[in-house]
């Protein structure tokens, strides 16, 4: 299950986060910056102010992830795209939403 702070609307809505399709017409933009938030990554990380997207899993099923990918205007078409880093927290938490508690979040090395 895919979860998000907003969405932009039109084609960049929250269920393209892990549809397997590509393109702008495929793509989550959060609705706006207003609805960052104090993330806190943990170690020399520190807390950032951000947006957040993530996908939710399945504890019934055991899985190994091989590949996370991302992208901002891969083709260079669009040059309105924000740059920076992307940051991927990880938890075993049985209950995962938009405003899950801090602690209950890893960031990966």
């Amino acid at each position: 299950m895919a979860f998000a702070i907003g969405e932009y609307g039109g084609p960049h809505t929250i269920a393209h986060l892990n549809d397997g399709a590509y393109g702008n017409a495929y793509s989550w933009i959060t609705a706006s910056l207003s609805l960052a938030r104090d993330i806190a990554l943990g170690g020399t990380y520190g807390t950032v102010n951000m947006s957040f997207a993530g996908i939710a899993l399945s504890n019934a099923t055991p899985f190994m992830i091989s590949d996370i990918v991302s992208g901002r205007s891969a083709a260079g078409e669009y040059g309105d795209r924000i740059g920076g880093n992307i940051y991927i927290q990880i938890t075993t938490s049985g209950s995962v939403a938009v405003r899950s508690p801090p602690c209950r979040w890893a960031t990966t090395h």
